[in-house]
């Protein structure tokens, strides 16, 4: 059984438990906390990452205050209301990378927690000023002339890990084959999407109109929207950026969000699978290479 849900407290439980094999999620603070009580999960392979100079995660303004000057970079934020997911989260801490580049914290915003498809309407009736926020509720934002994307949103957190993909301890341990096939067949599928993913960050690589369809069935989101969004990378090979892991594990620790503020990356992450099936399946070819 396989789940990409909402938040880690979504799956963490039943990973733990055996109820559930596979999972995706955010690496949060409450990832972290559930290793530490020794539930038995593991992040096994990259889901989710910041393309450099194309993030696909924005910071929204309204854009009345933006025509009128009043907030036209994230300096301005000081003080303000801004929609973030949740207070420890991979959003909370590629908002805080933002304003460390302009002197500030994320202590010197003020935060409300609501999800992504609410921050268009949080904007338009003015409860916040500014939202962390991925697609594609900001481009749905954009398109309603309810809100302006911040240019610096592309460069604030480059390869930032923004989701991962998870084992159970279980699977690991009592059905190591099927996790192994399991992993092989989710790189063929990362290996497609990175093909569908062109350099202007969209979907619009040689294979998208392959991995288009599929995703508008799965999300919902129409393809047009699809076609016009900024998407996530995800590595071909599984591998995943440890040093933006750790940047978030700091962040997270010097919020006081971790039990254990020490906790070890080595203790949370299983690469075996993602190299065994990345040398099953040979080095990647981008496309343009073939």
């Amino acid at each position: 059984m396989a789940l990409d849900g909402k938040a880690s407290s979504d799956m963490i439980a039943p990973l733990g438990t055996g109820d559930l094999q596979v999972g995706a999620s955010g690496a949060t603070a409450a990832f972290y906390n559930a290793i530490d009580r020794g539930v038995g999960v593991r992040m096994v392979a990259d889901k989710g990452r910041v393309i450099p100079g194309r993030s696909y995660e924005s910071i929204l303004v309204d854009k009345r205050l933006w025509d009128s000057g009043e907030i036209r970079s994230m300096a301005d934020l000081r003080g303000r209301p801004v929609a973030d997911y949740q207070e420890s989260s991979t959003t909370s801490a590629f908002l805080n990378a933002g304003l460390e580049k302009v002197g500030l914290t994320i202590a010197d915003v003020n935060r409300t927690y609501i999800t992504g498809a609410q921050h268009p309407a949080a904007l338009q009736n003015g409860s916040v000023v500014a939202s962390v926020t991925p697609e594609p509720y900001g481009t749905a934002a954009i398109d309603q002339g309810i809100a302006v994307r911040l240019p610096e949103s592309d460069d604030m957190y480059p390869n930032q890990q923004t989701s991962v993909l998870l084992y159970g301890e279980r699977f690991i341990s009592e059905d190591a084959d099927a996790a192994q096939r399991f992993m092989v067949a989710y790189l063929r599928a990362a290996r497609t999407y990175s093909d569908a993913v062109g350099p202007d960050g969209r979907l619009t690589g040689p294979a998208a109109s392959q991995v288009v369809p599929i995703l508008a069935q799965r999300t919902g989101a129409t393809e047009d929207v699809l076609r016009r969004i900024t998407v996530n990378g995800v590595d071909p090979d599984g591998a995943m950026n440890r040093e933006g892991i750790e940047r978030d594990i700091r962040f997270y620790a010097a919020g006081g969000w971790l039990t254990n503020p020490g906790v070890s990356l080595d203790d949370c992450i299983d690469l075996g699978f993602a190299q065994k099936a990345s040398a099953e399946l040979g080095p990647y070819s981008p496309p343009a290479s073939r």
